[in-house]
């Protein structure tokens, strides 16, 4: 079972909802509970964000679920895209690979996420990281693209999951990074032997051998 968290921002400040905070610390972007549906893309080489380009992109290839039982294996598939534009640099910590790094991260409600922050085995996870070459190459669109399945087991709790991928690019006779992430809020649920709250967050017991009703939200025989 793996464990994590995500992060971006703006400039030299992070934005959390209406507080601004602002540091001398080199830019970089992220999620906060409750920014979803859009896609955060940043060239972590010189600490640059840009806007994601059609062409180099991260999807759900079918939308991700909104809850999960607990124990129950968290299953999205993503699909990726870069520019045919840009000469990718395969051997470069890629070992062959135009993907050269892609996972999912997950981090506990209220926990501000990035990419760069690793798991810490509580309230941040990371699945395994992948590595894997373009499956399909559309010329006349001008881009290539791959889907992968991706798998996660989380503890109870409202969680921000994300899909964080990476391409390497030759600029000039340098290497450029260029990263993506995309977020969905997940609701991994208790197993109950009762039923749960309206929120679905909160199993309430049923006594003396009663069996609970999700759909009712009352305890019967």
């Amino acid at each position: 079972m793996y464990r994590m968290k995500s992060i971006m921002s703006s400039g030299h400040c992070a934005y959390l909802k209406l507080l601004v905070v602002c540091s001398a610390l080199p830019d970089v972007r992220g999620y906060i509970l409750g920014d979803y549906d859009y896609r955060e893309c940043w060239d972590d080489n010189v600490y640059r964000n840009f806007a994601c380009q059609d062409n180099f992109n991260a999807f759900w290839s079918e939308s991700p679920p909104s809850s999960v039982q607990a124990g129950a294996e968290l299953n999205v598939s993503t699909r990726l895209t870069y520019p045919l534009t840009w000469a990718i640099d395969f051997f470069e910590n890629g070992n062959g690979f135009a993907f050269n790094h892609v996972n999912l991260h997950a981090c506990h409600s209220g926990r501000y996420c990035v990419p760069q922050i690793g798991p810490d085995m509580n309230t941040v996870f990371h699945s395994q990281a992948l590595r894997f070459n373009a499956t399909t190459f559309d010329y006349q669109n001008g881009f290539a693209s791959a889907e992968q399945a991706l798998f996660f087991t989380l503890d109870p709790g409202l969680w921000t999951v994300f899909v964080h991928a990476r391409v390497l690019e030759v600029v000039k006779g340098q290497t450029v990074q260029h990263d993506v992430a995309y977020a969905f809020e997940l609701s991994v649920l208790e197993v109950c032997d009762g039923y749960l709250s309206e929120d679905n967050q909160t199993c309430i017991t049923c006594r003396n051998g009663q069996i609970g009703d999700d759909i009712t939200r009352t305890c019967g025989c």
